[in-house]
C-alpha cells in the first residue's frame, strides 16, 4: 500500500503520527510509481508532499509560494498524473482557492479510476485484483468542491465515509460498487477524546508561567521577548488593537460592512450606493436569466470583484444581488442607450447575457466607452467587425464563453493538443454537447427544460446547419433540422437523439 499526504505542517504531523505505527517506509514523490508497481506488499510506503511537488508553472519557471497565491492560474496540477495514480490512500489538507488548479478534479477522477493501474502490480495470493490503485481519501479540509473537487458532501462522525463513483459522478452511502471512499468530516477538529484533552493540558502547562507574567499595562509587542512564541502567537488583541498576525480581521470586517451596505442601503429603486477602491475590478452583468446566477457566484469568489447586476426587472436584479457579496442591483433599460453607455463607462468589463440580437449595439457602446466585453453567444460577422474596431483601441471582446459554444471548443483543443504532443494523427472528430434534465423533471412533451432564452432555442431549431463529413460539406436546410435527427447511443437506458448545430465549417479556418 502507498500513502500520500498533502498537508500544511501541523496537520501533516498529526497524520504522520498515526501512520508511523504501521510498518512503513518514507519515499520521495518521484518513487511512488516504482513502489506501487514493484514494492514489498508487506510495507506501507508513504510520501509527504507540498504544493512544490504538486504544482508547476505553465511556462516552466520555478514554483514560488507567493507567486502561486497571487497567480494561481499560471500553474498546472502535476499531482494527478505523477503521484495520485500510484497512491492507495490520500490524506489531503491542501487549501485551494480559484483560479488555481485543484489537487484532484472531477476529470482527474474519471481518468485515474479508468486506467486500471493496479493491473500491472505484482499479484500475490490473498491480494485481490482491483481496477484502480486509489481506494480512499481523507479530506481533512472538508472544503466541499475545493482542492478535491469530488468531495461533494460533508460526512459525519456517525457516518464518516461515503463512496464516490467517478463514472456517474455520484455519491453513495453503500460500498457495493466501484469507486473511491471519501472521508470529509466537517467538525472533525471538535472530536477530542479524553487522552487528547489530557495531552493538550500537558502541552499547555509549561507555558502557564509565561502567560501569567503578561500584563495589560504594556502592548504585546513590548513583551514578546519575555514570553514564548507559542503564547505570543495565541494573543489576538492587545490594548484595544489587533495583534500583527490578526490584523487581517479588520479587512474582513470592512468587506462585510460593504456587503451589508450593498444589501440594505438604497435610493428607492433598490440601488445601493458605495465607494469602490481603485484596485477593485468592476463588472457590469446585463441580464438576470437562469445563466446569470452561476456567473455572479463564480466572480464573487474573488474579494476584489464588484458586480452590478443590470436588468429591466428590478425584482429579479434585487433578488440575485442580495444572495452574494460585493453585488448590487441596477435597473437598466438597454433601449436607453445614453443611460446604458454611462453605466458601461463606470465598469471595467461588461458581460452580456441578454438575447444575442442585442449584443451588437451593446458592443458598439463598449467600444465607444473603451470597455472590454464578454458574451456566451456565437461570434457573428457583425460582432467580429466590431471586435476588430475595438482591438484598434485596445479593447478585448470575447464571445462563445459558455458550454456550447465555449467549453466544448476548449475541450476539443485540449484533446487535439494532447494527440499532437503524442505524435498522433487526427482522422475524425465528432463533438456532442447537450444538457439533460433529471428524469423526474422530464414532465413535458419535449422532455426539455429551458435554461436560456426560449425563443433562441426554438429559432435555433429552425436554422440551417453545416458540417464536414468524409471531406465534404453537408448542409441541412433551414426548417428540417429536427427531421434530420439521428439516434445517439452513448448511455444505456437513454433514448437520445442528436442533430447538427449551426454552421461548423467556419471553425475550419479560425486561428
Amino acid at each position: 500500500m502507498s500513502y500520500a499526504s498533502v498537508c500544511i505542517r501541523d496537520t501533516q504531523l498529526g497524520a504522520r503520527s498515526i501512520f508511523d505505527h504501521l510498518p512503513h517506509e518514507y519515499i520521495a514523490p518521484t518513487d511512488m510509481k516504482v513502489a506501487a508497481l514493484e514494492g514489498d506488499p508487506s510495507i506501507c510506503y508513504a510520501t509527504v508532499l507540498s504544493r512544490t511537488n504538486a504544482m508547476e508553472r505553465l511556462d516552466g519557471k520555478p514554483y514560488s509560494p507567493e507567486d502561486y497565491m497571487a497567480n494561481g492560474e499560471l500553474y498546472r496540477n502535476i499531482f494527478a498524473d505523477k503521484v495520485a495514480p500510484y497512491t492507495t490512500c490520500l490524506v489531503n489538507g491542501m487549501y485551494w482557492e480559484a483560479p488555481a488548479p485543484r489537487l484532484l478534479s472531477d476529470e482527474d477522477a474519471v481518468r485515474m479510476f479508468g486506467r486500471g493501474s493496479q493491473a500491472k502490480n505484482n499479484i500475490m495470493r490473498g491480494i485481490p485484483q482491483i481496477p484502480h490503485k486509489m481506494l480512499a481519501i481523507a479530506d481533512i479540509t472538508c472544503d466541499i468542491g475545493g482542492s478535491i473537487e469530488f468531495s461533494k458532501e460533508p460526512t459525519t462522525v456517525g457516518n464518516p465515509f461515503q463512496l464516490y463513483d467517478p463514472k456517474t459522478r455520484t455519491v453513495h452511502s453503500d460500498f457495493s460498487r466501484d469507486g473511491v471512499v471519501v472521508m470529509s468530516i466537517d467538525n472533525l477538529p471538535c472530536q477530542l477524546p479524553r487522552e487528547a484533552t489530557e495531552y493538550f493540558g500537558d502541552c499547555l502547562m509549561p507555558h502557564i508561567k509565561d502567560f501569567l507574567s503578561l500584563t495589560h499595562d504594556k502592548h504585546i509587542n513590548d513583551q514578546v521577548n519575555n514570553t514564548s512564541p507559542c503564547i505570543s502567537r495565541a494573543i489576538i488583541t492587545s490594548q484595544g488593537e489587533l495583534a500583527p498576525d490578526y490584523r487581517y480581521i479588520s479587512t474582513l470586517r470592512q468587506e462585510l460592512e460593504l456587503q451589508r451596505m450593498a444589501e440594505n442601503a438604497g435610493n428607492g429603486r433598490g440601488i445601493a450606493t458605495r465607494e469602490y477602491r481603485s484596485d477593485n475590478k468592476r463588472v457590469l452583468l446585463l441580464g438576470t436569466g437562469m445563466v446569470s446566477e452561476p456567473v455572479v457566484e463564480y466572480l464573487t469568489r474573488s474579494p476584489d470583484v464588484r458586480i452590478t447586476v443590470g436588468s429591466n426587472d428590478e425584482a429579479q436584479a434585487t433578488a440575485l444581488a442580495s444572495k452574494y457579496r460585493n453585488t448590487v442591483p441596477q435597473l437598466i433599460d438597454v433601449a436607453d442607450r445614453r443611460n446604458l453607455k454611462a453605466e458601461i463607462a463606470k465598469h471595467d468589463l461588461v458581460i452580456s447575457l441578454l438575447p444575442h440580437t442585442m449584443h451588437p449595439f451593446i458592443a458598439e457602446l463598449c467600444v465607444d466607452a473603451r470597455r472590454n466585453m464578454l458574451t456566451a453567444s456565437y461570434a457573428t460577422d457583425a460582432l467580429r467587425k466590431i471586435a476588430k474596431r475595438g482591438a484598434q483601441k485596445g479593447i478585448m471582446m470575447v464571445n462563445e464563453v459558455g458550454l456550447d459554444p465555449g467549453i466544448d471548443h476548449m475541450l476539443a483543443m485540449n484533446l487535439f493538443d494532447e494527440i499532437k504532443q503524442n505524435n498522433g494523427t487526427i482522422e475524425s472528430f465528432e463533438s456532442f454537447c447537450g444538457g439533460l434534465p433529471a428524469p423526474q423533471f422530464t414532465n413535458n412533451p419535449l422532455r426539455y427544460k429551458f435554461t436560456w432564452f426560449p425563443r433562441g432555442v426554438l429559432m435555433n431549431a429552425l436554422s440551417e446547419a453545416k458540417y464536414l463529413k468524409d471531406n465534404k460539406i453537408v448542409t441541412v436546410e433551414s426548417g428540417t433540422l429536427l427531421q434530420n435527427a439521428q439516434p445517439f447511443e452513448v448511455l444505456p437506458g437513454f433514448n437520445l437523439e442528436c442533430f447538427p448545430n449551426r454552421d461548423n465549417t467556419g471553425k475550419l479556418t479560425d486561428p
